[in-house]
């Protein structure tokens, strides 16, 4: 494989793993977006909360090779 070809490679995973956190972030989104729904704010609402920081950062970690970040938006 030339370097070309695996330069090409590299970015097809990073943007496979980048769409992947995406997708994450929704998810977990939809769910903690229930709970408020329903004033629940217990363990498992702040655990989810814990899996969106985690898939945000490293969300953030593959995006900073590029000079982006993810915003959360009450902070923007």
């Amino acid at each position: 494989m030339s370097s070309y070809e695996e330069h090409f490679e590299q970015i097809k995973d990073r943007s496979i793993i980048i769409s992947d956190l995406i997708e994450q972030i929704i998810k977990v989104d939809e769910v903690l977006s229930r709970h408020r729904l329903h004033n629940s704010q217990g363990l498992e609402y702040r655990q989810f909360l814990a899996k969106r920081k985690e898939f945000t950062s490293r969300l953030n970690e593959v995006l900073s090779e590029h000079k982006m970040e993810l915003v959360h938006h009450e902070r923007a």
